[in-house]
């Protein structure tokens, strides 16, 4: 094996390094198994004594030097983007920042680059784009959109060592440049947190053919817009709000309709005339009731109109799909604590209030941290991070599909 890929290896523990006949494979660099780097044998091999290629980042560390190169893209030489430089003061120290061309190892890394699998998050660390650039044979159609194109990295340079938490200091500089520039391109952070169980988003297709006919309810046009909204957010805490939205719409005015109807009812009775004073008394004990109910928390009414509109029948998919997650403790970054539902999915029907109630009750919790950052009884948070991310998703499934049972039987 070549000794400058052991050397990567060395600093990068996480690579693995094949060799063949013709060529060295380099495996899971930047812990990434999505693409390869595969070099000839009689490809130059520069030195990797000092490069650090951090999973969290789309970039290289050269630690002798103290760069920090993130991969970019090629990008049009007058873009007005490639002249930015600043200075970033950070904990008392300078940075120096700017858009400058790109280092011979991303030359390198992109000229040896391969596809292993699908596109994930992290988009093949930017490399694709930089492989498409330096390829000798191109389209004519390729060969035209990077004509007037050049390959640039974003770089940071200073005391790269000296910063404790890079992370955060990624974090801090995005906001800055967001700050000043609502258009700028920002700093790709990739979460590493292992999550010990895989979501699945449940479906009632995945047990069942799409129906041949849909018989349609009235759905409320407030609620249609909400639910239209909520399906196309891709940031899970505004989607699990806009589905409590849906909850709270629903409890209002289902309870003053209620009322209403019962109004309806006394007024309508033939001998009301006659028998004034005694309607009287269920006309006041009627609205006695409803100034007691709007008396009560909105988690009250919320939990009485859900009940009236939803079963636990109702998303026992929900609870199959995601079982695994769903009967156990769950504790947030943050230290919000969230019990588990059941022991076992046989317990769904034997304790079909109690799981419900419980439920209701987390995914209250829940939604009370989201908006107001904290739980107030317990002083505890869920941290937007993308490990609480995961751990959300299977209670926005039910809340969805509470939602959404709402919304269809809701007049």
């Amino acid at each position: 094996m070549h000794k400058s890929l052991e050397t990567l290896k060395k600093n990068n523990p996480e690579i693995e390094l094949k060799e063949f006949s013709k060529t060295y494979a380099v495996l899971n660099a930047w812990n990434d198994s999505s693409f390869a780097l595969v070099i000839s044998k009689k490809k130059r091999i520069p030195s990797f004594s000092n490069i650090i290629l951090m999973e969290e980042f789309s970039s290289i560390l050269d630690t002798k030097n103290n760069i920090w190169e993130f991969i970019y893209t090629p990008e049009k030489k007058d873009k007005e983007i490639i002249k930015r430089k600043f200075d970033f003061i950070y904990e008392g120290k300078k940075y120096d920042c700017s858009f400058e061309k790109s280092s011979r190892y991303l030359k390198f890394f992109a000229e040896s680059f391969r596809l292993l699998k699908s596109e994930t998050k992290t988009s093949y660390r930017n490399l694709r784009q930089f492989k498409d650039y330096y390829s000798k044979d191109k389209a004519d159609y390729v060969k035209e959109y990077f004509k007037d194109r050049l390959p640039y990295s974003f770089y940071v340079k200073g005391d790269i060592n000296d910063i404790e938490d890079k992370i955060k200091f990624a974090k801090t500089l995005n906001f800055y440049l967001s700050y000043y520039d609502r258009q700028t391109p920002l700093i790709q952070v990739f979460n590493t947190d292992k999550i010990d169980f895989k979501t699945k988003v449940p479906c009632y297709t995945l047990f069942d053919v799409f129906p041949t006919e849909i018989n349609a309810s009235s759905i409320d046009l407030t609620l249609l817009d909400i639910l239209s909204v909520a399906s196309k957010t891709t940031d899970i805490r505004l989607e699990f709000i806009f589905y409590y939205q849906i909850l709270e719409y629903a409890a209002y005015y289902h309870i003053e309709s209620e009322d209403d109807q019962k109004l309806r009812q006394i007024l309508k009775r033939p001998d009301i005339n006659l028998n004034a004073n005694d309607y009287i008394k269920e006309i006041m004990e009627v609205l006695s009731e409803r100034f007691n109910i709007h008396k009560t928390s909105d988690k009250t009414r919320i939990d009485k109109t859900i009940k009236r509109f939803c079963s636990i029948k109702d998303i026992e998919l929900e609870l199959k799909e995601n079982e695994e997650s769903l009967n156990k403790k769950i504790v947030f970054d943050g230290g919000l604590k969230i019990s588990g539902l059941f022991k076992d999915i046989s317990a769904v029907e034997s304790g079909a209030n109690g799981i419900l109630n419980d439920i209701l009750n987390n995914i209250s919790k829940i939604r009370n941290v989201i908006v107001h950052l904290r739980e107030s009884r317990e002083n505890t948070v869920i941290l937007p991070t993308e490990r609480n991310n995961e751990l959300l998703l299977p209670y926005l499934y039910l809340l969805r599909r509470i939602a959404e049972k709402v919304a269809i039987q809701f007049e």
